[in-house]
């Protein structure tokens, strides 16, 4: 097993490597201390298990996974200290979790669970249980404060507040601030639940955008709109949204 450890905490991350050396057929190829060097690593290393902490500033676990693409991505074991929200979420789910502090039996459990589980499963139903544990997570804080874009290799942590717009094209999903475009793995729903509805709204079923950055609004034919923004970018609003843009910004 090629395990990857991430915990900001370097006792814990010596706690688990000290539990993966009783393991014979375990070995850490890399750990992180946040989630954004997690996404690296995880990404550049595609280990077989990664040990993922819960609780981090910056990105939590959640936002690790939810950022990561899961197409490349194998089994995870989480660890929390004390969310009690999510151990109940994990109860019901074929991927693992440890309670903190780790206990040697516990670990071993765990470590055996995942053994039992890649004997039987292929990549597929793997990835599928991935997103569906994704869709049964609560929300770690009630709307997002940073989310995760990327741009050529590099991996950059935007903060909410200097996001422009979010919008898909070709399948792919962008994030615009002031003056950069980056893409995401995340999808636009997934990203929408996650914004505070009180300073974004969707436009398009293909576009989100922060109700402060508009500009200016220009009909168009077809009952559409298109919304520019004030650093320039522009965005088409349509018909079906044009109620609640309207209700948004008081016209």
């Amino acid at each position: 097993m090629r395990i990857v450890i991430v915990d900001d905490e370097p006792f814990a991350r010596d706690e688990l490597k000290y539990l993966l050396s009783l393991q014979p057929d375990a070995e850490v190829v890399a750990e992180a201390s946040d989630g954004l060097s997690a996404i690296e690593i995880i990404e550049a290393t595609r280990p077989d298990l990664v040990l993922l902490d819960i609780q981090m500033p910056g990105l939590n676990g959640f936002e690790v996974l939810r950022t990561l693409n899961l197409e490349q991505m194998t089994q995870f074991i989480f660890i929390t200290a004390y969310d009690q929200f999510a151990v109940r979420a994990f109860e019901v789910s074929a991927i693992d979790y440890l309670l903190k502090p780790v206990s040697e039996e516990r670990f071993a459990q765990a470590l055996e669970r995942y053994r039992k589980t890649v004997a039987v499963q292929n990549n597929n139903s793997t990835i599928e249980q991935l997103k569906n544990l994704l869709s049964s997570l609560p929300n770690q804080q009630t709307y997002a404060r940073t989310l995760v874009g990327r741009k050529r290799e590099r991996i950059f942590l935007i903060p909410v507040a200097d996001i422009f717009a979010v919008e898909m094209e070709s399948q792919m999903v962008y994030i615009v601030t002031e003056k950069e475009r980056y893409w995401s793995n995340e999808t636009l729903s997934g990203i929408e639940s996650r914004l505070n509805p009180e300073e974004f709204m969707r436009t398009h079923r293909q576009s989100i955008v922060r109700i402060d950055a508009i500009r200016e609004l220009e009909p168009l034919l077809n009952e559409r709109m298109l919304l520019k923004l004030k650093n320039g970018h522009e965005v088409t609003a349509s018909r079906n949204h044009l109620s609640e843009i309207r209700r948004k910004l008081g016209l």
